[in-house]
């Protein structure tokens, strides 16, 4: 499982081409939880972690 850094959730999320908003809808979460993530103000539980890495392996998403 990778490790989401701030920098790479926020790649995931416009490389799926989503608002934080939608983005948000998406994760179960509110749009202030992603926001705060994107500039490294908190971090997502594990399992918010795997459900991003998920998204991104779905997606075929390279975030290395």
């Amino acid at each position: 499982m990778i490790m989401m850094t701030a920098r790479k959730i926020r790649a995931l999320r416009t490389a799926l081409k989503l608002t934080q908003t939608a983005f948000a809808v998406k994760m179960h979460v509110c749009q202030n939880t992603i926001a705060r993530w994107e500039l490294d103000l908190s971090h997502p539980t594990f399992e918010r972690q795997r459900r991003l890495n998920d998204m991104a392996t779905a997606a075929r998403i390279d975030l290395n």
